[in-house]
């Protein structure tokens, strides 16, 4: 069995159809991903229903444990950016998908929804 590994998507959902194409024409049997699904890039949720999409296998990688638990970011200066760069995203995509359903979306989530 082939297994073709990706990692470091970071939320670039273009990048990832490309390397799911190129994957197709290789002959491996599947796709495994090393991590780092979603985090800092344009389209983090696209990128994430790629992956579900395929089904393949995704491990765990730091920024996607950021995005989860942002207390895990580590040192204070890494921990406030990486909970701005979170609130960013989860803003960005709560806007994208209220209008989706054609409701308003509120502007800014709350830190301690992080874990909700």
């Amino acid at each position: 069995m082939r297994l073709a590994l990706i990692s470091d998507i970071h939320g670039n959902e273009i990048a990832l159809e490309r390397v799911i194409a190129s994957i197709a024409g290789d002959g491996s049997d599947g796709i495994v991903c090393l991590g780092d699904v979603a985090g800092t890039g344009p389209q983090p949720a696209a990128a994430l229903e790629r992956m579900r999409a395929i089904g393949a296998p995704v491990v765990m990688g730091n920024v996607d444990s950021y995005m989860l638990y942002p207390e895990s970011a580590g040192s204070p200066g890494n921990e406030m950016a990486a909970r701005r760069r979170i609130l960013s995203v989860r803003s960005r995509e709560k806007r994208r998908i209220s209008r989706k359903e054609g409701q308003a979306a509120p502007r800014r989530a709350p830190i301690d929804s992080a874990r909700a």
